[in-house]
């Protein structure tokens, strides 16, 4: 595997499993030809961005369990007016009958 080919590697490995306030630090020794990529944190970034994180996600679950219970309530909304439905129906029905 050629150096090109490791940095290509390795850059696509942080850009898809690293999503964060993250610096990179690249470095490469030019006698061996070895890559490597440094993570730099900044601890004060990284505490906003967890924070916002968390926000996000607790938003994400609440307007996800809203959006249930509105789905389960108008199908029992829906399953109550069939029932209504049948209900005036056979009412209509013995209702017939009777006045014959």
């Amino acid at each position: 595997m050629s150096v090109e080919e490791m940095k290509n590697m390795t850059k696509n490995i942080v850009d898809t499993e690293l999503h964060g306030p993250w610096l990179l630090q690249e470095k490469i020794h030019k006698p061996t030809g070895r890559y490597w990529v440094r993570i730099l944190l900044s601890g004060s970034t990284i505490e906003k961005w967890l924070k916002q994180r968390l926000n996000n996600e607790a938003l994400l679950k609440k307007y996800i369990i809203e959006s249930q219970i509105k789905k389960v309530q108008e199908d029992l909304q829906k399953d109550l007016d069939a029932i209504r439905q049948k209900e005036n129906n056979e009412t209509e029905k013995i209702k017939s009958i009777i006045s014959k």
